[in-house]
């Protein structure tokens, strides 16, 4: 089992970027994440990963579809977590790109795979909080 922790002030998708293999392992990876607000995406891909907050955690992000162009919505997910067999606990998880009519459609958590987990979570925006799909493969 691999763990990998993350803190404040450190970038989440550079952790992970440095731990991709680890995270795409068929072994299971226990990512910690400690109390902090932290503005930035988030692009997870991997399998087997338990996502642990620890303390109030915010992961949120301000990106609405009119900044990125015509039918990007699903791209300004400020956590896109793809794979199977994902826990994800005790993080809150948010867009606040503003009113649709000014910025276009958002998404705050963007799932995409089987056998993903929310646990104690809590997802917020004011129009789109969640989009889920599963893999047809």
């Amino acid at each position: 089992m691999k763990i990998i922790n993350i803190f404040p002030n450190q970038n989440i998708q550079s952790i992970l970027n440095q731990f991709q293999n680890e995270i795409v392992s068929s072994e299971e990876t226990i990512i910690n994440i400690y109390a902090g607000i932290y503005n930035q995406r988030v692009h997870i891909i991997g399998q087997n990963l338990n996502i642990l907050g620890h303390g109030i955690v915010i992961i949120n992000n301000n990106l609405g579809a009119k900044q990125l162009g015509h039918n990007k919505t699903f791209y300004t997910a400020t956590l896109l977590c793809e794979g199977d067999n994902i826990k994800i606990t005790n993080l809150c998880i948010s867009n606040n790109a503003g009113l649709g009519s000014e910025v276009g459609q958002s998404v705050a958590l963007y799932l995409n795979g089987d056998n993903i987990c929310l646990d104690h979570c809590t997802v917020f925006l004011p129009r789109y909080a969640l989009f889920g799909t599963r893999n047809s493969g």
